[in-house]
């Protein structure tokens, strides 16, 4: 499976205000220590179906709020501080900054993102 990271997603973040277009900004980059750091940006059309999957509008509009400022962290280095963060998988290797919160998106959903943009990313 490919994730398009080029898909937009389009929706008022605000009831009865114009719909605002999200996308995806993926950045990368190396740490002065030699770390190397791939930053997601712009989940909300990454989980499209997710949100989509939530009927009622107010929760929609409420995960959209949540998902607005999430990131997502790919490192390539183990680090044992974040062994029982729950927002973090294998030692932060995989973290994000999205605390759940959001109808039918939980933190555990965002991380498998990670995970499947990691293997998209890095191959």
């Amino acid at each position: 499976m490919t994730i398009d990271l080029s898909a937009t997603y389009t929706a008022p973040l605000i009831p009865d205000e114009p719909p605002r277009t999200f996308s995806t900004q993926v950045r990368e980059r190396t740490t002065r220590d030699g770390e190397r750091l791939i930053t997601v940006r712009g989940l909300i059309p990454l989980l499209a179906d997710r949100i989509d999957a939530i009927t009622d509008q107010g929760d929609r509009t409420h995960a959209l709020n949540a998902l607005h400022g999430a990131v997502i962290v790919i490192s390539d280095r183990y680090d044992a501080e974040w062994d029982d963060a729950p927002e973090a998988r294998e030692g932060g290797r995989l973290r994000t900054t999205y605390r759940g919160g959001a109808a039918g998106i939980t933190v555990h959903d965002v991380l498998v993102l990670a995970a499947a943009l990691r293997t998209q990313l890095t191959a």
